[in-house]
C-alpha cells in the first residue's frame, strides 16, 4: 500500500519533497500567505514526516493561543520573549546577506535601554502612556533627546514586528520629543586641504576619496582594487561580503578626478592587499575606522569654530561632498544619485546640505552698500 505523500494540519499542507522527480526523503511543511504575519508563501522542511506534522501542529496551536489571548487583552508574551524571536530573525537576515551587520547592532544598542527599563512586560501592556513614561525616565537621567527619540524607534520598530507576527493587536502611538537644532558645518574647501595635509598619506588619500566623491565610510572602507578602475578614473559601488548596500540606489558608478587616481595609483604600488585601504595590523583585512587620527588631524590643522576645533568625523566627509557639490550649482536630483539616494528622499537636502557660515554671510543684505540708506 502506497504511504500518503501529502497531509493538511488546518491550512498548513504536509508533503513529501520531491527534487527532479525524485522523493528526497525529507518533508516539507507549506505554510501559505498571511499565515502567522509572514506575507508571502514560506517552506520549512524537515527530516521525517513525523517532525514535519509535529512542527505543523505547534504553529497551528500558537496562532489560537496567540488569538485568543489577543481576544482578552493580554499578548501572552513579555518583551524579552518578542525580542528573543525579532533576533532570532535578524540574525538569519545577515547570514543571508539581507541585513548588514552594523545595522543590526545599531539597532541592539538603540534596544539596550528599552529592554532594561520594560523588563519583561506583557507586551500588550506597552500602550503610549507606558512609553512616555519610559520617555521622561530616560530624560530625568540626563539621556539627550535625539538618543531618547532613536531608542523610542528601534522599539517602535520591535513593536511592528510583533504586530506583523500578529503577537500583539496595534502598535501604540509613539509621541517624538522635540529636538534642538543642532549647528553643523562643514569645513571650507581651503579648510579641508589643512585637514588633509595634518594626515598620513594612506589616511588623506581616504579623506580625499570619501569628500570627492560622496561615498559612506563603510563603502570606502570596504573599497577593492577590482572595484577601482584607474584607466577610467571609475569605481564601482556594491555588495562587499556581509556588507549589503543601504539600499538598491547604493549601487552605483563613481566618477573621480585625475589627482586622486594619481594618489590611487601610489597607493596601489604601496600595498600588496586586495583592499584599498588595508587594516594597519592585518592586511588581509579592510580598514575600520580613524576617528581618532582624523579628529587629531582637525585639531592640529588649526580650523576651528565659534573658539573650538570644528567636528568633523569620517561621515563628514559625505556632507563635505554634497554640501561642495551644492554650492557649485549641481541639481539636487543630480546629487542625489550621485551619493546613492533615492530621488524621492528628504534625507539629502535634511541631513546632508550644510551652508557653510561664509557663505551664509556673504548672502547678507545691507541697504547701506547701496546708497539707500543713510
Amino acid at each position: 500500500m502506497t504511504k500518503k505523500t501529502t497531509e493538511k494540519i488546518g491550512p498548513l499542507t504536509i508533503r513529501a519533497e520531491v527534487a527532479n522527480g525524485q522523493r528526497t526523503g525529507n518533508w516539507v511543511v507549506d505554510i501559505p500567505a498571511n499565515f502567522n504575519g509572514n506575507t508571502s508563501r514560506q517552506r520549512k522542511r524537515h527530516r521525517t514526516k513525523t517532525a514535519a506534522i509535529t512542527a505543523a501542529r505547534q504553529l497551528v496551536k500558537a496562532v489560537q493561543v496567540g488569538q485568543m489571548l489577543l481576544n482578552s487583552g493580554h499578548s501572552g508574551l513579555g518583551l524579552h520573549d518578542v525580542f528573543d524571536q525579532w533576533l532570532q530573525e535578524q540574525q538569519a537576515r545577515v547570514r543571508s546577506g539581507l541585513k548588514k551587520v552594523s545595522s543590526l547592532g545599531t539597532d541592539l544598542n538603540g534596544l539596550r535601554h528599552v529592554m532594561d527599563f520594560f523588563k519583561n512586560e506583557d507586551m500588550g501592556k506597552i500602550d503610549a502612556s507606558r512609553i512616555e513614561e519610559f520617555q521622561m525616565h530616560r530624560l530625568a537621567i540626563g539621556q539627550k533627546r535625539v538618543s531618547v527619540n532613536t531608542e523610542c524607534q528601534k522599539l517602535k520598530a520591535l513593536l511592528n514586528w510583533a504586530h506583523n507576527k500578529r503577537l500583539i493587536p496595534s502598535v501604540p502611538t509613539v509621541r517624538k520629543l522635540d529636538e534642538p537644532p543642532v549647528n553643523t558645518e562643514v569645513p571650507q574647501q581651503d579648510e579641508m586641504l589643512l585637514i588633509l595635509a595634518e594626515l598620513p598619506f594612506s589616511q588623506a588619500l581616504l579623506t580625499r576619496l570619501m569628500v570627492e566623491t560622496g561615498l559612506r565610510p563603510s563603502e570606502a572602507y570596504t573599497l577593492r582594487w577590482d572595484s577601482v578602475d584607474l584607466t577610467r578614473n571609475t569605481l564601482k559601488v556594491g555588495n562587499v561580503d556581509e556588507n549589503t548596500p543601504k539600499t538598491m540606489h547604493s549601487y552605483r558608478d563613481v566618477a573621480f578626478g585625475e589627482g586622486l587616481a594619481v594618489d590611487l595609483a601610489k597607493q596601489r604600488k604601496s600595498t600588496n592587499s586586495e583592499w584599498v585601504f588595508p587594516n594597519r595590523d592585518f592586511e588581509d583585512k579592510p580598514m575600520d575606522n580613524y576617528r581618532r587620527s582624523l579628529k587629531s588631524a582637525v585639531e592640529r590643522s588649526g580650523v576651528k569654530r565659534y573658539g573650538k576645533p570644528i567636528k568633523f568625523t569620517p561621515k563628514y566627509c559625505r556632507k563635505a561632498y554634497t554640501s561642495y557639490q551644492y554650492l557649485r550649482g549641481i541639481p539636487l536630483s543630480t546629487i542625489k544619485q550621485l551619493v546613492g539616494h533615492s530621488p524621492s528622499s528628504k534625507v539629502t537636502e535634511t541631513h546632508y546640505l550644510h551652508i557653510p557660515e561664509s557663505t551664509r554671510r556673504s548672502a547678507v543684505l545691507e541697504l547701506d552698500e547701496v546708497g539707500i540708506a543713510k
